[in-house]
């Protein structure tokens, strides 16, 4: 979950600065407001503070960053006069940036509305779990009802607890022998955990910072949470894929 923050904010921070400096304002603007002017370009005193307090720019030098800001107005305009914004390919980046504003701006409100609990039971239960080799059946199914029929896909995996993933580890807080967990929605399908098996490690744990413990549960607790909720939207919507195998196939090789 945190890589699809990742690839959404570096898409957005890319497009949003091509359109932003490629609009101007349509006010009037008076003198003592204005910032820069770079031929037509005027950039208010405003907006460059707004520019010069988002994201990395501010801990650029002001100088370095005034020359950052021409250069690159330089280049939208003169993309402008060879026309290259009333190009398909540029209504299709507008229309890009406007559905990945909106995917951002949700996912960052639904992330801070989700408020998990860690116990020092949990921190206790990690502890606990970081000297265990653990032996656990995973089944995949399309659908959260799809588990007992033919087309679930089932393997098993025999490792140590920091050797699975993070959703995987915080899954299995409190879990013992014979517990099965889910299903649970991750990467656009759903998996249930059978634990068939615990050993104790040879070597004694190490010392590990329980406040470290904890911000990593509750990290991992708000992504589970938020693709839980991300399966009931998809649950709840009506969705037809209306392409065939050969279709995904031609598509893939190509």
């Amino acid at each position: 979950m945190r890589y699809i923050f990742y690839i959404l904010g570096v898409l957005i921070l890319f497009t949003g600065l091509f359109l932003f400096y490629s609009t101007g304002s349509k006010q009037q603007i008076v003198e003592k407001d204005v910032a820069l002017k770079i031929n037509d370009r005027v950039i208010t005193k405003a907006e460059f503070d707004s520019l010069r307090s988002s994201g990395y720019s501010g801990r650029v030098p002001l100088q370095d960053f005034i020359n950052s800001l021409i250069e690159k107005e330089l280049l939208i305009q003169e993309a402008k006069k060879l026309g290259l914004d009333t190009e398909e390919s540029f209504r299709r980046s507008i229309q890009n940036f406007y559905e990945q504003s909106l995917i951002k701006l949700l996912l960052d409100r639904k992330f801070k509305d989700l408020t998990p609990q860690v116990t020092d039971s949990d921190i206790n239960a990690y502890l606990n779990l970081t000297n265990k080799r653990i032996a656990l059946k995973i089944e995949t199914a399309e659908t959260p009802d799809g588990f007992g029929t033919e087309g679930v896909r089932v393997r098993e995996e025999k490792r140590e607890f920091e050797e699975f993933s993070r959703h995987i580890q915080t899954l299995l807080l409190g879990a013992g022998p014979g517990s099965v967990i889910g299903p649970v929605y991750l990467n656009g399908r759903y998996q249930r955990y059978s634990v068939q098996q615990i050993e104790d490690l040879p070597n004694p744990p190490e010392q590990m910072d329980r406040e470290l413990i904890r911000k990593l549960i509750l990290q991992t607790r708000k992504e589970l949470y938020l693709s839980e909720w991300l399966g009931k939207l998809r649950g709840s919507s009506r969705i037809e894929i209306l392409l065939k195998e050969d279709d995904v196939k031609r598509r893939v090789e190509r």
